[in-house]
This record gives structure tokens, C-alpha cells and sequence, in this order.
């Protein structure tokens, strides 16, 4: 499958650099490869350092630094692709910048793992020990695969044990 996947971004992005070789010429072409790579390193770099300070933000105020730990992980896709010669790369290096395009995608991969049926998620809210009250900012949670093989939750066999 993957294999499949780079033989197809091999061809498209070929195609592309012919096409484009023909509307903008040779050095054109060579010129739009570097300029999108230079720029794309520049705004990865901004936009990182914009991420990094707003991690270290939530984390003074005590909040857990998802989404920034998200945004840094397109950025780095993003990189990646920006300095990859090719219009195909660029276009999508050039979308995980964009933060609405972030959010979008985000909120695509949460639903699907959400509606993934072998995933299940046992979440509980932990009590603050400065006052014994629930503290809704904390959650521990855990996961556990099930299959058919392993049907009940691993917590239940303890929970039935007689005594």
C-alpha cells in the first residue's frame, strides 16, 4: 500500500514538474522549487516558535499542551514536505500551516478513531490533592484493545473474583 502510495506521488509530482516546466521554463521551475522550500523553512520556523511558546504557557497554567504537541507535529509534516522538491509536497506542507486546515484535520482523525469499534476509552476524573474536591482540568485515562479474543475490560476480572 505504501509502496502504491510513493510510485503515485513519484508520477504526480513528474507530471507537475512538467507542466510547470512548460509554463515557467527551466529556471523557472528550479526557481519555484527553491524559493517554496526556503520560504516554507522560514514559516515552519516562525510558526514553530509561535507553537513552543504556547506550549509553555499551557503548561504553566497547568493545562496539558495537546493541541500545541498536534500543531508541532504538522509543522514538522510540513517541513518535511516544504523542503521535498515538489509542487505536490509543497501544496500539502503549505495546508498543514495553515491552522484552520489543522483544525479541520484534527478534528477528521478524532472522529475516526473515536468510531474505530476496537478502541475503547476508560477515562476518570482524579481528585486534587490540595482540597480532596474533583478536578475537571485532570483526567486519567487508559486505553484497551479489545478483540474478540479479549472481551471484557482487564479491570472486570478482578472486579467479579468472589471473595
Amino acid at each position: 500500500m505504501i509502496l502504491f502510495f510513493l510510485f503515485t506521488v513519484s508520477i504526480i509530482e513528474i507530471s507537475l514538474f512538467i507542466l510547470m516546466g512548460d509554463i515557467l521554463g527551466f529556471w523557472g521551475t528550479l526557481f519555484a522549487v527553491f524559493i517554496t522550500a526556503w520560504l516554507g523553512a522560514k514559516l515552519v520556523k516562525k510558526q514553530g516558535m509561535d507553537v513552543l511558546l504556547s506550549a509553555e504557557n499551557a503548561i504553566r497554567q497547568g493545562k496539558t499542551p495537546l493541541k500545541e504537541v498536534y500543531a508541532g507535529i504538522c509543522l514538522l509534516l510540513a517541513g518535511a514536505l516544504l523542503v521535498t522538491p515538489g509542487f505536490l509536497t509543497d501544496g500539502v506542507g503549505i495546508l498543514l500551516l495553515m491552522p484552520w486546515f489543522r483544525d479541520i484535520l484534527g478534528i477528521h482523525l478524532v472522529t475516526k478513531i473515536m468510531q474505530n469499534p476496537n478502541f475503547k476509552v476508560h477515562a476518570s476524573f482524579k481528585q486534587n490533592r490540595d482540597n480532596g474536591l474533583y478536578d475537571d482540568d485532570i483526567i486519567d485515562g487508559d486505553f484497551t484493545k479489545h478483540t474478540p479474543e479479549n472481551k471484557e475490560h482487564p479491570n472486570q476480572k478482578h472486579l467479579n473474583k468472589p471473595n
